[in-house]
């Protein structure tokens, strides 16, 4: 099989490879954003408060019991599918163990830097915008003014006499989380996973089948024969084999079959991403407005990180500081295989003549 994307990459030869083929420097540039949100959220410290209508019927559901999907689900399930992808799919891409498992790690620590952005960007949009919750009154259980309708608009000022949220079994941490719901942190991690991991698998089925079908054509062209030559009983043998025939695929039928696995598992992966947004909503836990601002910054994310990730697999430094080339041993042992074994079967059918 071949192994087209990895051409302009070096073959690994040991675990220390392996490491030294990682794009370290945009890991820690990643790194570093990560650490500079979380200062900010750090200084924001507690949600904006945003005043409230005791008879706003938007935030006005009830308090329901646990989600439907807990939030480590949301993320684990992802990154595990998007593990077991790569397990598959790289070393179809990588010519040897350790060279998928370089082009794999990579992919991994790049698809773990987008879960943690998204998580941090999250969390201190939460917290600047201080968006309610649909279950916020029911977190909150405000008494009704004496005046009624004359005080409809509550918020929570230190001069009120009466608390806005006397509700008895509340704590300050629900109280906050009440007040932290655009985006939608769920939304936001399984779309940043599952769409990265969407994007990876189609785009490797892409690189894989294009790969095998230029083998194919190459070792099927016709051999030069001299005029009226007939073909040696092994060529006509390796045609006319049924065995050969029955059980090996076309490379074309096997590239549209490799195609749409990869775009059906890529499918499955966008539907549990929205099965996980739309129970945020049932659960009354957001509205449809965060889901879809926490679907919108998770894929935003995802492509931005992908894109790069794709972009900077052959542009890290090679191997003992060599970049690749086409002309360096790994191609250059391949292409001298391939030059050796065209030889031979001349040879062989110049004997056959």
């Amino acid at each position: 099989m071949a192994h087209s994307s990895d051409l302009s990459r070096p073959q690994a030869q040991s675990v220390r490879d392996v490491l030294k083929q990682q794009d370290w420097g945009t890991l820690l540039a990643s790194l570093a954003c990560i650490l500079a949100l979380v200062g900010v959220a750090a200084a924001i410290d507690s949600p904006a408060e945003r005043p409230f209508v005791l008879y706003d019927a938007a935030i006005s559901y009830p308090h329901s019991g646990p989600s439907t999907f807990h939030y480590n689900v949301a993320w684990l399930v992802p990154l595990a599918c998007l593990l077991v992808t790569l397990c598959i799919f790289q070393p179809w891409l990588s010519p040897g163990l350790l060279s998928a498992l370089s082009g794999a790690l990579h992919y991994f620590l790049d698809a773990v830097m987008t879960l943690g952005t998204t998580v941090v960007v999250t969390h201190v949009t939460k917290l600047w915008v201080g968006y309610l919750r649909p279950d916020f009154l029911a977190r909150c259980g405000p008494v009704a003014p004496a005046d009624g309708l004359a005080h409809l608009a509550w918020g929570l000022d230190a001069s009120r006499d009466v608390p806005a949220c006397q509700h008895p079994g509340v704590s300050a941490k629900d109280l906050s989380d009440g007040r932290m719901s655009f985006p939608s942190g769920h939304s936001s991690a399984v779309w940043s996973i599952c769409l990265y991991a969407a994007l990876y698998v189609v785009w490797a089925a892409d690189q894989g089948g294009r790969g095998s079908l230029e083998a194919s054509e190459k070792s099927v062209s016709p051999m030069p024969r001299s005029e009226g030559a007939q073909p040696s009983s092994s060529s006509r043998f390796a045609r006319e084999s049924p065995t050969r025939s029955r059980w090996r695929l076309s490379p074309l039928l096997r590239d549209v079959l490799v195609r749409a696995g990869a775009h059906i598992w890529a499918l499955l992966l966008l539907l549990f991403a929205g099965a996980v947004s739309a129970s945020r909503i049932v659960d009354f836990r957001h509205h449809a407005s965060d889901v879809c601002g926490g679907a919108f910054l998770g894929s935003v994310l995802a492509g931005l990180f992908f894109w790069r990730a794709a972009l900077r697999y052959h542009a890290v430094p090679g191997i003992r500081g060599q970049r690749f080339s086409r002309e360096s041993s790994g191609f250059a042992s391949l292409r001298e295989g391939q030059q050796e074994l065209g030889e031979a079967e001349l040879s062989s059918e110049l004997r056959g003549l």
